[in-house]
C-alpha cells in the first residue's frame, strides 16, 4: 500500500493542473485510516480552519431555515 501511494503521489505531484497549495508528502496527500496524526499535523489543521463572520452569517441563516428559531 506504501508503494502504491508513493508512485500515486509521483502522479499528483506532476500534474501541472493541481493548483496550490499542494500536498508536500505522500502521507500529506493521502492518509491511511491506520496512521494517526502527529501533534504537528493536527496544530496546522486545527490553525488552517476558521470560519469568517460571513461565512458564520450564512451559515447561521440555513440553521435557522432548517431547524428554526431555538
Amino acid at each position: 500500500m506504501e508503494e502504491l501511494r508513493w508512485l500515486a503521489f509521483q502522479m499528483y505531484a506532476m500534474n501541472p493542473y493541481i493548483k496550490p497549495p499542494r500536498a508536500m508528502t505522500a502521507r500529506a496527500w493521502c492518509r491511511f485510516p491506520w496512521e494517526e496524526m502527529t501533534a504537528e499535523e493536527a496544530n496546522a489543521m486545527k490553525d488552517s480552519c476558521h470560519v469568517t463572520e460571513e461565512e458564520q452569517a450564512e451559515l447561521d441563516k440555513i440553521f435557522k431555515e432548517v431547524f428554526g428559531e431555538l
